[in-house]
């Protein structure tokens, strides 16, 4: 059905209006949306993306854009889930916003409901997409306006020739090379913009993305766009609900503070070879954590305020009653006070675990991916489990803020002590997960010569 549609269009075009000769130059058509599109510096948008078949099938994204810079929000569907586990339930973990930002050179992720422990850093493999090219490319494209107008899907592909024609108001663009035929149907009454986009192999459309277009202000831009991937109903529906561009209070480049980082921050980095290890931020660097705290010990560093408040907000609420009954909310506890029983802080210590294993053991690549791929999936059946059992750690937490805000007595303290016990019982089975999983699993990985060597570097440091 498709096809027959392309060609008849192609045809009554070319009668009525016959194509240019083909050229090897970017048509005006072409460069125009270019040049309009790149001089949007600094973007934002508020639009929602439904994939049918994903776990999440709609939901709610913020992006923002700052010359080469990009920070996407996801917020999730309308109960603010960006996930689910495997059994499609909703799980503690999967709430949002899940964050990204994008600078060259590197990635930096805050996942859903992550802790100030779980942001990560990688000079590679990061996904957002550049909302400025909405509607251009027969994809939701994660190149910039140029790349996404001017490149083709295989660098092996021949030079383009550009053939252009007219049927009334739409403009017909089609870039031709030995890979394929791409093919932009212009609307010159609303912005010169895409209604069609398609790429055509062998005389078939394999990838295409219709757009509706309305004015936004006084820009013309998609409201909807459907992506196919040569079938009958589309892989991704991209709907646009506001835009903003160049507005004077837009930041000309964001930092990874603008995503949540802090002093003291915990980071997993990792490089174009793989994992690094855990790093602090400083609030200028990322450093090792014994660098971090030599430099905190000798008063060149503090602790960031919005890491304390929110390292205070995931301990449990026995370790927070410690900061005393005075009702006062300008002492933060340090981190020390915490409390190691926070389900977040265990979580967390299990990837600083696994990443020691894998620098004591020297693991090889492969083997340090297999080493996270055990931390990951233990974790992951902890956050099921607390997501299970979350109404009655809930309870008990309550219960345990409650008799803090009591006068101390004989009966109050033996009733935190039963409280805390309740408490320490639920997250027994963290225990179990890191004694009998996570542990033994880790131990299976190296091989004997990196055991030895683990085992002789042990004994050379011995008193």
């Amino acid at each position: 059905m498709t096809r027959m549609f392309v060609c008849s269009v192609a045809l009554w075009t070319t009668a009525s209006y016959p194509a240019e000769q083909a050229s090897e130059r970017c048509p005006e058509q072409l460069v125009k949306l270019e040049r309009e599109r790149a001089a949007w510096s600094r973007f934002s948008v508020e639009w929602t993306d439904t994939v049918p078949g994903r776990p999440i099938p709609r939901r709610h994204t913020t992006s923002r854009y700052a010359g080469d810079d990009a920070i996407m929000v996801i917020h999730g569907d309308d109960e603010g889930t960006v996930g689910r586990d495997r059994n499609g339930n909703i799980r503690e973990c999967d709430f949002g916003p899940d964050v990204t930002l994008a600078r060259p050179g590197e990635f930096w992720h805050v996942p859903a409901r992550g802790s100030v422990d779980h942001f990560a850093r990688q000079t590679k493999g990061g996904l957002v997409y550049d909302l400025r090219t909405l509607g251009l490319t027969y994809v939701n494209s994660l190149n910039n306006v140029s790349e996404a107008l001017r490149t083709d899907d295989v660098a092996m592909a021949s030079p383009r020739k550009y053939e252009v024609s007219r049927d009334g108001d739409i403009e017909t663009v089609s870039a031709i090379t030995d890979y394929g035929k791409i093919t932009w149907r212009l609307d010159s009454v609303r912005g010169g913009l895409p209604v069609r986009v398609t790429l055509e192999r062998d005389g078939r459309v394999i990838h295409e993305a219709r757009s509706s277009l309305r004015r936004f202000g006084d820009v013309w831009f998609p409201d909807r766009v459907e992506f196919y991937s040569g079938g009958r109903e589309p892989i991704q529906i991209v709907e646009v609900h506001s835009i903003a561009i160049n507005q004077p209070d837009m930041k000309t480049g964001f930092k990874p503070e603008d995503v949540g980082l802090d002093c003291g921050t915990y980071v997993m980095s990792y490089d174009d070879k793989g994992f690094v290890g855990p790093r602090q931020w400083t609030g200028a660097s990322l450093v090792p954590p014994e660098e971090f705290d030599r430099r905190l010990k000798a008063g060149e560093l503090q602790w960031g305020a919005s890491f304390l408040a929110k390292r205070a907000s995931q301990a449990p609420s026995s370790a927070r009653g410690a900061a005393g009954t005075s009702g006062s909310s300008t002492s933060v506890a340090q981190p020390d006070q915490l409390g190691a029983a926070s389900p977040n802080r265990r979580l967390t210590e299990w990837e600083e675990y696994t990443a020691e294993f894998v620098r004591r053991h020297a693991l090889l690549d492969e083997q340090a991916q297999k080493a996270w791929q055990v931390c990951r999936r233990c974790q992951t059946d902890a956050r099921e489990y607390l997501a299970a059992h979350r109404a009655e750690l809930k309870t008990i937490e309550t219960r345990i803020a409650a008799l803090r805000s009591t006068d101390p007595s004989e009966a109050r303290e033996g009733a935190l002590v039963g409280a805390d016990s309740d408490y320490t019982r639920l997250l027994k089975r963290l225990d179990d997960i890191f004694e009998t999983r996570l542990k033994p699993d880790l131990e299976k990985i190296p091989t004997r010569a990196q055991r030895h060597a683990v085992d002789e570097a042990q004994k050379s440091h011995a008193p």
